[in-house]
């Protein structure tokens, strides 16, 4: 039977070890590659075709819920949050199984490497499970072998977890004044809303 390929993705270089030792214990899951944040992520992901990712929510250059919404959108896959940030009942972790996450891991915030190791077991089962989800692209749909190739494209301009048009959206609905958008203007400010008509968004290649 094949192994569980998955990446992990986190900005810390000991949490992405921890990571790898705990889940290769399992026989049945390979670790195929790590990613610090979403860009080097995106660039694995269309290399290395993994099964399952798993995912923290505090990263540089773009945070993860900001980069799920956009995997979710343009290459659905099996995703695992892992992150001291999403913790049960929280706003964090309700938006990421909005967005179309599988399941969630709470991170240590002391201990890491111990803390890990209490929830080895859970974590394995996990991503075990999130192996045999069904995703659909924007949440829940097309199965994981159907996933699209070349679908996940990333703005250049970005600041603080959402992109050039997500401001463009959120500046007009605020009569050109700053500051961060409520989570339902971010999230919902899709390519096709009257407001980005005429924007121009160059994408990495």
């Amino acid at each position: 039977m094949a192994k569980i390929r998955v990446l992990t993705i986190d900005d810390s270089a000991l949490m992405r070890q921890v990571l790898a030792e705990l889940l290769s214990k399992d026989p049945a899951i390979e670790v195929i590659g790590s990613a610090p944040d979403p860009y080097v992520a995106r660039e694995k992901i269309k290399a290395l075709n993994p099964d399952v990712l798993t995912l923290d929510v505090e990263m540089p250059k773009m945070d993860g819920l900001t980069f799920l919404e956009k995997l979710m959108r343009g290459r659905p896959m099996p995703v695992i949050m892992v992150s001291s940030l999403t913790e049960a009942g929280c706003q964090t972790t309700l938006r990421a199984l909005e967005l179309g996450a599988v399941d969630f891991i709470t991170k240590p915030k002391i201990d890491l490497r111990e803390g890990m190791d209490n929830l080895a077991d859970d974590l394995i089962a996990k991503v075990k499970g999130a192996a045999t989800a069904c995703i659909r692209r924007g949440t829940l749909g097309i199965r994981s072998e159907q996933r699209p190739t070349d679908g996940l494209e990333f703005g250049h301009d970005q600041d603080h977890g959402y992109d050039h048009r997500h401001r463009l959206f959120d500046r007009r609905h605020r009569g050109g004044q700053g500051g961060a958008a409520s989570p339902a203007t971010q999230y919902s400010s899709g390519p096709d809303h009257p407001a980005h008509a005429g924007a121009v968004h160059q994408n990495l290649g």
